[in-house]
């Protein structure tokens, strides 16, 4: 039991620590559900998330969901009890320039729920 709590608790702690070293963008599919986040827990960023879900095999976006703008420390497109399996997600995460132009920062594609995929990354 001792040995569960543990393992419990080391998993949590190391999923919090990707937004805590710093801006973040990830994706994942099949977790439940499918999302794409950029987020950062020590300040807000102006961000726009765009994530698109097909099913694999199939060869047409599914779903898609766009943030737009939103100054924030967490902008995440989330689709809910989606993701249960055969899914793929494509991850867009745009900021802007220094003359206010949309850039993308980081994209992805992703076929699991891995915990690692973006979130150890420091994009800024």
């Amino acid at each position: 039991m001792k040995f569960v709590l543990t393992l419990v608790v080391l998993l949590i702690f190391s999923s919090v620590n990707a937004g805590v070293n710093g801006l973040t963008h990830h994706s994942r599919a099949n977790c439940g559900n499918n999302e794409s986040i950029s987020w950062d827990w020590t300040q807000n960023w102006m961000t726009w998330v765009v994530s698109y879900h097909e099913i694999i095999g199939r060869g047409s976006v599914d779903c898609g969901l766009s943030s737009h703008w939103q100054f924030t420390w967490r902008n995440a497109m989330v689709h809910w009890g989606e993701g249960r399996g055969g899914w793929q997600v494509l991850g867009l995460h745009y900021m802007k320039n220094g003359r206010g132009d949309r850039v993308l920062v980081h994209e992805e594609t992703v076929r699991d729920c891995s915990i690692y995929d973006g979130w150890w990354d420091k994009n800024k």
